[in-house]
C-alpha cells in the first residue's frame, strides 16, 4: 500500500497522536515513515511475552488446534516472527495454513479468502475491533463452522454457529483485540484462534 494511502485506523491514531503536538513540524507521512522504519529495524529483536512458549507447547502436545489471527500485515508479521528468540513458538504457525494477517483481501480475489501475495487476510475495513480476523482463522485455518465471518454474536445467528463459536478461545492483551474475541463469541477452549505471543511495539501484533 503506497504512503500517501495508510490503513484508515493507523491514519486516525497518528493524527490523533500528532494533535497532542502541535509544535512538531512533521506531517501525518513523515510520521508514519519513521515509524515504519523504526519498527522494521526493531521487529526481529522482540522477545515472547512471559508464558508464551510453554503455553504453546502445552497446546500442541495436547493437540488443541490453534491458529494465529493478528491485525498486522504480512510483511510485519514476517519481520515480527524471523527473531531466533520466537522460533520455538511460531515454527507452529504457517501462513498458508494457519495464520490469518490484517492484509486487506482483494474485491475479486483469485482464490476467496486468500490475498494476492499469499496467505489469508480479511475484507478492508473489517479489522479489529470487528471479529473477522477470528472468525477467518476458526473458519478457514481450524476448518470450523462458525457462520458468516463479518456477523458478531449480537446478530441472530444459527443456533450451531454459535455453538461452534464458543468453543474458540482467544488470547489478547490489547483492547480492541478483546472486543474483537467477545464479539466474535469465542470464550471456550476446544481451539485457539489467537495468540498475543510478541511484546508490542507501539501497536499489538
Amino acid at each position: 500500500m503506497p504512503l500517501n494511502h495508510p490503513p484508515l485506523a493507523e491514519l486516525d491514531s497518528a493524527l490523533h497522536l500528532l494533535s497532542f503536538f502541535p509544535d512538531i513540524s512533521l506531517t501525518v507521512e513523515e510520521y508514519l515513515r519513521r515509524k515504519d522504519e523504526v519498527q522494521d529495524k526493531i521487529w526481529p529483536t522482540v522477545p515472547l511475552l512471559p508464558g508464551v512458549e510453554k503455553l504453546v507447547h502445552h497446546l500442541k502436545k495436547h493437540n488443541v488446534p490453534m491458529a494465529v489471527a493478528t491485525g498486522s500485515r504480512k510483511s510485519s508479521y514476517m519481520l515480527k516472527t524471523s527473531g531466533g528468540q520466537v522460533q520455538s513458538v511460531f515454527q507452529y504457525f504457517d501462513l498458508e495454513k494457519n495464520v490469518v494477517t490484517g492484509d486487506p483481501l482483494p474485491e475479486d480475489p483469485d482464490v476467496p479468502g486468500r490475498v494476492a501475495n499469499g496467505g489469508r487476510g480479511i475484507r478492508k475495513g473489517r479489522g479489529k475491533p470487528n471479529p473477522d480476523v477470528f472468525l477467518v482463522a476458526a473458519k478457514e485455518c481450524l476448518e470450523r463452522n462458525v457462520g458468516d465471518v463479518s456477523t458478531d454474536v449480537s446478530v441472530d445467528l444459527a443456533e450451531e454457529w454459535v455453538a461452534e463459536r464458543r468453543k474458540g478461545l482467544v488470547f489478547e492483551d490489547a483492547i480492541p483485540g478483546v472486543i474483537a474475541g467477545k464479539r466474535a463469541g469465542m470464550n471456550g477452549k476446544k481451539y485457539i484462534v489467537a495468540f498475543k505471543c510478541v511484546r508490542s511495539i507501539c501497536f499489538a501484533l
